[in-house]
């Protein structure tokens, strides 16, 4: 039961797979709300200590022994004690799931006078801290509905526009700042008044944080690729799987010439995007090198409001080239500054 109530939450809020985005900004609100009012409280039991042990243990990007998370959690809970000590580190049973290591938190918690929550909590960042992953995070239910509001409640996150559009000349330049579920309808609202008459596009993603991986496909799809893969990903099994763009119909810049621009500060998602415009060669990329994040993130809410924030999988592009820690090269390199690849991109596209 513990573990069929857990995947419902992964796979209805963090869109694992593939399916495409209908009011999720909506979704994810319901789904937090349900993982709260499934336990008001907030508190952290061995159900919560479950889901935590089950997403470690079976959706990290690289293998973790359930012994691992045992000796992980034991270390947390050793160093929550303080001056306390135990009388049982040993585990003479060899077993390690969560269900057996609860009892040392309910002695613990006997012996120090600490709450079992407060424990069970300093157990799962425990956990977290441990693991092999640059890009993890952990919050309590307190902080997990700020952590999160920008998926949530974007406008109230980031009020000022995500996409914005204008011409220069017979050249529609647009820029968008991130993905998150405003996205897609801003930039059609604001491109579709430009398109009468030009067929020429420069997408501006320098200095764009990536976000929401579904919008980044979604995207990807209504400008160029329709239903072509999106970008690959690599589970802990070392298994590559395609991951398609979503869109059905011609795309929106079939028989433009277009431009993306990039920077050392294009992240995440924004790279996914630029590495499939670079594989199909939709666009010239012009500007620095990307960051080089290529690791897939997924947000778990744990009963109780709690989020947990793990990578799932190391990101390819539709070629299979590797983009964490060495990024999408531009197809024309020139120095992000005085707004020179935009200049340059104008110069293209006469």
């Amino acid at each position: 039961m513990r573990v069929k109530f857990f995947f419902v939450l992964l796979i209805y809020f963090c869109g694992c797979g593939h399916t495409e985005r209908r009011d999720m900004a909506g979704k994810l609100n319901r789904g937090y709300n349900l993982a709260i009012n499934s336990n008001p409280s907030g508190e952290c039991d061995y159900l919560v200590l479950g889901e935590t042990w089950f997403a470690v243990s079976h959706q990290f990007y690289k293998e973790v022994t359930k012994k691992q998370i045992y000796n992980y959690a034991l270390e947390g809970i050793k160093k929550a004690l303080g001056k306390h000590t135990l009388d049982f580190y040993s585990n003479k049973s060899k077993k390690y799931s969560a269900w057996y290591f609860w009892p040392l938190v309910v002695r613990a918690s006997r012996i120090s006078g600490k709450s079992k929550s407060e424990l069970c909590y300093a157990t799962i960042e425990a956990i977290v801290k441990k693991l092999d992953d640059p890009y993890k995070g952990f919050y309590v239910p307190k902080k997990a509905k700020k952590a999160i509001k920008w998926m949530i409640a974007p406008k109230e996150y980031r009020p000022e526009p995500v996409a914005t559009c204008k011409k220069y000349e017979d050249v529609i330049y647009c820029k968008i700042l991130v993905f998150d579920s405003r996205t897609t309808a801003e930039f059609l609202s604001v491109f579709s008044p430009l398109k009468n008459g030009s067929k020429k596009f420069i997408l501006d993603l320098r200095d764009s944080k990536g976000g929401l991986t579904e919008v980044c496909r979604e995207m990807l799809g209504l400008l160029w690729l329709g239903r072509k893969t999106a970008y690959m990903v690599i589970d802990s099994n070392g298994k590559k799987s395609p991951v398609y763009a979503t869109f059905d119909g011609t795309p929106l810049l079939k028989g433009f010439r277009s431009v993306v621009l990039i920077n050392r500060n294009t992240y995440s998602s924004s790279e996914f995007f630029s590495s499939a415009v670079k594989d199909y060669k939709s666009a010239v990329l012009i500007g620095e090198k990307t960051y080089g994040k290529g690791m897939l993130q997924y947000s778990h809410f744990l009963r109780g409001g709690g989020v947990l924030r793990i990578s799932m999988y190391h990101v390819l592009s539709p070629r299979g080239k590797k983009l964490n820690g060495f990024g999408v090269v531009p197809d024309i390199y020139i120095k992000d500054k005085n707004d020179a690849p935009l200049k340059k991109a104008l110069e293209v596209l006469k």
